[in-house]
C-alpha cells in the first residue's frame, strides 16, 4: 500500500513514547493516507512504498538521532523527501539544512505551511510561495503563525493511523490535550518560554483554545475508552491571576465530572477552592506544584506552610495524588522532599532538575558563528543523551 506521508517519531529514552502536541493534528489535516511510527518500527518495505517522511526535532536531544535517521531513509530511498519541524529544527535550522540529509524544514508554526509542502510535493507544484519553508534551494519568509480558528479545530484525536502511540496511552502515559500556545513565564530551560515563542513563532502574545473544544476533546477521549489518562499543558488558574482569561473560561472546563484520569500541573500554588473544583471533576486526580515560584521559573521557594496545608488536603481526597517537583540538587529541597515523603502518604517528590538543563536559544540567522556554536554544543549533548541522561 502507497503511504503519502509517513511521520517517523524519533526515540532516545523510555518516555519517548511522547509525539509534540502540535503533530497529531497537523498529521490528520492533511486528509491522504498517512502512517506514524517510532523509528524503532522503521522497516525497508514502509520505505520503498513511501512517498513523504516528516519527523520531529522538538528537543535537542533527537538531534543525533534525526541525522541517524535521515541517512538511513535516503540510503533506502532516494526518491523520498524529509520534512522536519519543531523547537530545535527551527532555532537551528540554518546549520541543519547543510549538514544533515533533510530536504525541507518547517520553521516556527507548521499549521498550514506543513499542510500545503506536504500537498505540493505530492502533486508537483511549486513551494515558494508558501511560509516558513527551509530547503537547500529556497528559504521563504518566516511570516506565519497559527491563528485562533485553526488552533481551535485542531483534531488532535484521531489516532488511527498511529497504533503504537494509540496503544502507549495508559494510566502515568497521559494523552494531551492541545489549550494554549505560549506562556507567561520565561525559563531559559523551555523552549515555551515568553522569548522562544516571540522569537521561534512570531507570537507576540498567548494563543488561548476557547474552552468549549477543549471540553469537546476531553469528551471525546473519555467517549474513546482507550484513552485513560489526560495532560492538560497550561494552568487555567494561573492565566486567570493574570488577566488572560477569566472564571467563566474555567467554569466551562471544570463543571462537569469526566470518568478519566487526569493529570495538571499548578503553576504557582492552588488555594483548596482551586484543588477542590478540579478534584472533583475527575475520576482520578494526579496533581503537580512546584517548590518554586512562578512555575520554577526561579530558585524563591514557596511557603512551606502553604504547600503542607495542600499536601494535607490532598490527603483527605480518595481520588487525588500529589506530587511535588523540585531540583534535589539544592539541600533544602532534599530536607523538604524527605519530611513530605516520610509524613504523609500519596505525595511524591520528584527531581527536576534534569529538565532545567539549558535548551538552544533563538539566534538571528545573521549570527552563523553563534548559530554554530550552538549546534555543536548540543549535538554533542544529543550524542550521549542515552548514556548520560536517559532514563533507561
Amino acid at each position: 500500500m502507497q503511504i503519502d506521508t509517513l511521520y517517523v517519531h524519533p526515540t532516545v529514552t523510555k518516555d519517548d513514547y511522547i509525539i509534540p502536541m502540535g503533530v497529531i493534528g497537523l498529521m490528520n489535516s492533511l486528509n491522504l493516507n498517512i502512517k506514524g511510527i517510532y523509528d524503532y518500527e522503521l522497516s525497508k518495505e514502509l520505505l520503498l512504498s513511501t512517498k513523504i517522511v516528516a519527523m520531529d526535532l522538538h528537543g535537542y536531544f533527537h538531534l543525533k538521532k534525526i541525522e541517524e535517521l535521515a541517512s538511513k531513509i535516503k540510503s533506502i530511498n532516494k526518491k523520498i523527501k524529509i520534512i522536519i519541524g519543531g523547537y530545535t529544527a527551527t532555532i537551528l535550522s540554518s546549520v541543519i539544512i547543510g549538514i544533515f540529509d533533510i530536504d525541507y524544514i518547517v520553521v516556527g508554526d507548521s499549521e498550514r505551511p506543513f499542510k500545503e509542502l506536504v500537498h505540493n510535493l505530492l502533486f508537483n507544484r511549486p513551494i515558494d510561495k508558501i511560509p516558513n519553508i527551509i530547503s537547500r534551494r529556497i528559504k521563504t519568509q518566516h511570516s506565519y503563525s497559527t491563528t485562533k480558528d485553526e488552533f481551535n479545530s485542531i483534531d488532535s484525536l484521531s489516532l488511527d493511523w498511529f497504533p503504537s502511540y494509540k496503544n502507549s496511552i495508559k494510566i502515568n502515559n497521559p494523552h494531551f490535550i492541545p489549550t494554549l500556545r505560549g506562556c507567561l513565564y520565561d525559563c531559559a530551560w523551555c523552549y515555551g518560554g515568553k522569548n522562544n515563542q516571540l522569537e521561534i513563532c512570531r507570537r507576540k502574545q498567548l494563543l488561548i483554545r476557547d474552552p468549549e473544544f477543549i471540553v469537546n476533546d476531553i469528551l471525546k477521549c473519555e467517549e474513546d475508552g482507550k484513552i485513560q489518562e489526560i495532560f492538560i499543558m497550561g494552568d487555567f488558574f494561573d492565566l486567570q491571576r493574570f488577566n488572560k482569561i477569566d472564571f467563566s473560561y474555567i467554569k466551562k472546563i471544570f463543571s462537569r465530572k469526566y470518568n478519566l484520569h487526569f493529570y495538571y500541573e499548578f503553576y504557582n500554588l492552588p488555594s483548596i477552592k482551586e484543588l477542590r473544583m478540579v478534584i472533583s471533576c475527575f475520576k482520578k486526580c494526579t496533581l503537580g506544584i512546584s517548590f518554586f515560584k512562578n512555575h520554577g521559573q526561579s530558585f524563591h521557594l514557596n511557603d512551606m506552610e502553604k504547600i503542607k496545608k495542600i499536601v494535607e488536603f490532598v490527603q483527605k481526597m480518595e481520588n487525588a495524588k500529589l506530587i511535588i517537583l523540585g531540583d534535589m540538587r539544592m539541600q533544602p529541597i532534599k530536607d523538604y522532599g524527605k519530611f513530605f515523603i516520610n509524613r504523609y502518604r500519596n505525595v511524591e517528590v520528584k527531581n527536576d532538575c534534569l529538565w532545567r538543563m539549558p535548551v538552544p536559544q533563538y539566534c538571528s540567522v545573521k549570527n552563523k558563528k553563534d548559530n554554530q556554536n550552538q549546534f555543536k554544543v548540543f549535538y554533542n549533548m544529543s550524542k550521549v543523551w542515552k548514556l548520560e541522561y536517559g532514563l533507561d
